[in-house]
């Protein structure tokens, strides 16, 4: 594949969400594998693929936006685990157990994508900038530009004990000293790569191509086929004597695979059934296995707002399969999605708008006078198992009315 070809179908994939430039650093020691999708979450597993929780973090919805994030690199430290939000261009953060999200830990990057961390620093790559970013781990001494050039469209991104490399859709892999000066680009021509990790004195990367290759820090003894014949490789990290990689296959659902770092041993989807599975890190604690949930229990999960289109999506968590039935104010729609009433065990979205009629009804006025239209949904759950349930709350709609800002 040409050049001009690997770079339209990288910005193709980006535009879309497809992430394909998006991974997270190697850690020093780890239990659990970290990942970052295209819904707007970061979920979680054992080493082994057991006890997963797909929806570990959820990001916050930030003012003005649409609630929708495309996924970048993730990272992980000793207490925090850290995210690109090249929605936002901001740096999330949040502590390792789930706690304490922050949105905006840091802001002003430009489409962030790869993410890496050092002792002191966390380092990101500005996409629509060519520039790398970094700051202190507390977020302060924000410095967008420490290499101001790298490339077009620089994606991977990684630290070593005193070195940085990063990708770019020119094809090829760079490398400078932590301070973003001794540039070498390129270091590694003609990869069309996505993730990067490092182990020894080896710098690997992930090709959208359908590979896992690696050459040592000097850009020698380049190996382009470590492991072949993978589904559009992206994320990447080495733990423990084994690579992990994330794979994300066009109109399909990625997964989570690893072997052992000289590429013998390979044990496909450890973690299946991820949604465009981005960012990938390792941590040293052990994931606990989910409480067996009582029959019949039914809550509501987090809410995102579409501004724009002034819908708003509310998660349904069910414990048991069994069938739902909503009740809202007759100005409102409902709709179930990617099914219908009836339910299985699990998180199932309930997306609400505005009922189409005339331009004077409930709820159309409040969205236009006040960008906001407050009502009370409330859904019945019979579950197979257990006895009926009835929950309800307060749900908005909210509406950035153009040339307007919208109140709260």
């Amino acid at each position: 594949m040409s050049p001009t070809a690997r770079i339209r179908i990288a910005l193709v994939a980006a535009l879309v969400g497809g992430c394909v430039a998006a991974w997270g650093p190697v850690a020093n020691a780890g239990a659990a594998i970290y990942w970052q999708n295209s819904g707007a979450e970061i979920g979680r597993s054992n080493l082994d693929g057991s006890n997963p929780e797909p929806s570990f973090i959820t990001f916050p919805t930030l003012p003005g936006s649409q609630g929708v994030t495309i996924c970048g690199g993730v990272a992980v430290d000793s207490e925090y685990i850290y995210w690109a939000d090249n929605q936002h261009s901001t740096i999330g953060r949040a502590r390792l157990d789930g706690s304490d999200v922050r949105g905006a830990f840091v802001s002003g990057a430009s489409e962030p994508c790869g993410i890496a961390l050092d002792s002191s620093h966390v380092y990101w790559v500005n996409s629509s900038d060519d520039s790398i970013g970094r700051a202190n781990l507390d977020g302060t001494g924000v410095d967008q530009a420490l290499v101001d050039d790298a490339g077009f469209r620089p994606c991977g991104l990684v630290a070593s004990a005193s070195n940085l490399f990063w990708t770019n859709s020119l094809d090829e892999i760079s490398r400078s000293s932590l301070s973003g000066t001794k540039v070498v680009a390129p270091l590694v021509p003609g990869v069309n790569a996505c993730g990067l990790a490092t182990s020894g004195s080896h710098v690997y990367w992930t090709d959208f191509d359908g590979s896992i290759g690696r050459a040592t820090f000097s850009g020698t003894e380049v190996n382009y086929d470590l492991i072949t014949d993978l589904l559009h490789p992206c994320a990447l990290t080495i733990h423990a004597g084994k690579i992990y990689w994330t794979e994300q296959p066009f109109g399909g659902i990625g997964s989570i695979s690893r072997a052992g770092i000289d590429g013998s041993g390979v044990e496909r989807s450890i973690v299946p059934g991820i949604r465009s599975p981005c960012g990938i890190a390792v941590d040293d604690l052990t994931v606990p296995p989910k409480p067996v949930p009582t029959p019949g229990q039914l809550s509501f999960g987090p809410v995102k707002h579409n501004r724009r289109a002034a819908t708003t999506l509310v998660r349904l968590s069910a414990s048991v399969s069994g069938r739902l039935k909503v009740k809202v104010p007759l100005g409102i729609r409902y709709r179930f999605m990617g099914g219908g009433p009836e339910v299985s065990a699990g998180d199932h979205w309930l997306k609400l708008s505005a009922r189409r009629g005339f331009a004077n009804s409930w709820p159309r006025t409040g969205l236009r006078r006040r960008g906001k239209a407050q009502f009370t949904l409330r859904v019945d759950y019979s579950p197979t198992v257990g006895a009926p349930q009835a929950i309800a709350r307060k749900v908005s709609l909210l509406w950035a009315r153009p040339g307007r800002s919208s109140r709260r």
